[in-house]
């Protein structure tokens, strides 16, 4: 073993990935396998399990209802629906 370092492995290629050109390459392929368009849940879907989660009906979460429950749902619906 000696006590020169390789700098090739430290040196930095797109600002982002440590490594040499073909390890940049291999990771690069990798992330580019895998940037398929990601399905969002429908609407339906998302009161169903909120529905499911809380209790409170889709009904309750649109009126004007002040109750904790009521609340937390429409807060939910909020957070995830981003």
């Amino acid at each position: 073993l000696g006590t020169e370092q390789d700098e090739t492995f430290y040196k930095t290629l797109d600002q982002q990935i440590l490594g040499d050109e073909n390890f940049l390459k291999k990771v690069q392929k990798r992330v580019d396998d895998t940037d398929r368009p990601i399905r969002k849940p429908s609407l339906q879907a998302i009161l169903k399990a909120i529905e499911e989660v809380t209790g409170v009906h889709h009904e309750e979460m649109f009126s004007r209802s002040r109750t904790g429950d009521a609340v937390f749902a429409r807060g939910l619906l909020n957070a995830v629906s981003i």
